[in-house]
């Protein structure tokens, strides 16, 4: 349990490092396309305040993240039953299917905004579609992968 244990903590302590560099690239990456694009690019006010608001919500996200991983590092019982929580079978069954249904209907929605999209812009259509092939191979490749893993 011990030799696990120090494995979940150099593990957690990774994690916080790439969360904690993470919660910066968003914010760069507004920053300057923000810069680099104010003149190019006709900008409503309701796509600046959404794009904001998304910005918001993936900050706080990668936050609650790095404070889990604080949590982890700070407090060896809870990181204890951290570990036992990600070992439990139910729990892991249970993830897993709701991913696989999230997956599914995320495809299901693009590839039908897609077509509706093809109707009235071409841009659009096409950025859908490059997402949904994009995610079909993110798909087959981590299926052959797990395959020849397991």
């Amino acid at each position: 349990m011990q030799g696990n244990f120090e494995r979940y903590i150099k593990h957690i302590k990774r994690k916080l490092v790439v969360m904690s560099l993470a919660t910066l690239l968003p914010i760069i990456l507004v920053i300057i396309l923000e810069v680099a694009l104010k003149d190019k690019i006709e900008n409503h006010i309701l796509i600046i305040i959404f794009r904001y608001i998304i910005l918001g919500i993936l900050e706080c996200f990668i936050i609650s993240k790095v404070i889990f991983y604080i949590r982890v590092l700070k407090n060896e019982e809870y990181a204890k039953n951290q570990i036992i929580k990600r070992s439990d079978e139910r729990l892991n069954f249970v993830n897993q299917r709701a991913s696989a249904l999230a997956f599914k209907i995320m495809w299901f929605s693009l590839t039908i905004g897609a077509i509706v999209f093809g109707f009235i812009d071409e841009g659009i259509f096409f950025t859908l579609i490059i997402i949904t092939i994009v995610t079909m191979l993110i798909l087959f490749f981590t299926k052959i992968y797990y395959h020849k893993k397991y």
